[in-house]
């Protein structure tokens, strides 16, 4: 099912200019213009609207020039997501491309849109019965974070303190994977004492219950806290700062986010994973187009009965920010290294 992992190169050796892609646009049926839905879930990630959503929307005018996108965010909602497929549909998209705030929902938008011949990729999140999928290898998203912390507490020598896991959202079912992922390489290594399934990603909820997992379990033997996302690990940071935790134990995240580059150079995050938007992006405009045209798009494993592209994530930590987040142009030395930032990364090399 998780076969070989394709690495996707460029799609187009100069990408067209971003075009406009909000909800405005022409109406349903407008003559030469093909309309096509690109759904992201949240904003507590800022990769969909600052990378995923021009990427795409690059890509796929190169591919296809008399396409237009329509962007939607559905803000963690997966009621806001429902109301804004239907929007799509209605306007008339000859193809959606959807990251499900609720993958087990998102089936029956899945059904509808095929009941219309509209074809849908499933971007980043798995949903079963999508004619594509693209996504990063989340279980190996999973084992990445595991050994990452799991080098880090033999370093700082808490092997046999508490570990506490803050996980993804019980409706996006790559949480599940990245768990799955962590387990193999924690189980039977270190002591898991809470383990916390975080709803709907949000960070309130992840700081509250880590904050009662510390007031339980205490804050004199803590081997290192695995956050599933870049989000929830600045929850857990505010929650062991509000514990009066210093320094902060081995800490990891995912996604890339700003923040969390600065925290690691700050020394308070201990990893992120890198997912670059660019190939995830630029494979799912590949997928579309060639859907659009009735073709079969190009794939390399399946995952769940699915054609699939599973793409390898990177461990981004102190020591490799610059190979990584800057050199694919994710951000500059200068976003990094504010005043605040300025001496920590002077220590890091940046």
């Amino acid at each position: 099912m998780r076969s070989k992992i394709l690495a996707i190169g460029a799609i187009c050796a100069a990408l067209m200019s971003l075009a406009a892609c909000g909800k405005t646009g022409a109406a349903a049926g407008s003559a030469g213009v093909e309309h096509v839905a690109f759904m992201m879930p949240d904003q507590t990630a800022t990769r969909y609207d600052k990378f995923d959503r021009p990427q795409f929307t690059a890509a796929l005018k190169a591919l296809c020039s008399k396409c237009q996108v329509d962007y939607y965010n559905a803000s963690n909602d997966a009621q806001t997501q429902q109301a804004q497929f239907e929007s799509a549909l209605s306007k008339g998209a000859k193809a959606v491309v959807i990251s499900a705030v609720d993958g087990k929902g998102a089936q029956a938008m899945v059904a509808e849109a095929k009941s219309q011949s509209v074809p849908v990729v499933a971007y980043d999140r798995y949903i079963a019965g999508a004619n594509a999928y693209i996504s990063y290898d989340n279980e190996k998203v999973g084992e990445l974070q595991g050994q990452g912390l799991l080098d880090a507490m033999s370093a700082r020598g808490t092997l046999q303190g508490n570990v506490f896991m803050i996980n993804g959202s019980p409706t996006d079912p790559n949480a599940a994977d990245f768990k799955s992922g962590a387990m193999k390489v924690l189980t039977g290594k270190v002591h898991i004492v809470f383990s916390h399934d975080t709803t709907n990603w949000d960070p309130t909820d992840a700081q509250n219950a880590l904050e009662q997992a510390l007031q339980r379990y205490g804050t004199k033997n803590i081997g290192g806290v695995l956050a599933a996302a870049d989000g929830v690990a600045e929850a857990s940071v505010a929650a062991l700062k509000s514990a009066g935790v210093n320094p902060m134990p081995p800490l990891t995240g995912q996604d890339a986010e700003l923040t969390a580059v600065q925290r690691i150079v700050a020394g308070e995050q201990t990893l992120t994973i890198f997912k670059e938007a660019k190939p995830e992006a630029q494979g799912a405009a590949q997928m579309t187009n060639a859907l659009l045209t009735g073709g079969k798009p190009e794939t390399s494993t399946t995952f769940e009965n699915v054609p699939a592209v599973l793409l390898k994530p990177v461990l981004v930590n102190s020591g490799n920010i610059a190979q990584t987040v800057v050199q694919a142009g994710y951000y500059t030395r200068e976003e990094i290294c504010t005043a605040q930032f300025a001496p920590a990364c002077k220590a890091a090399g940046l």
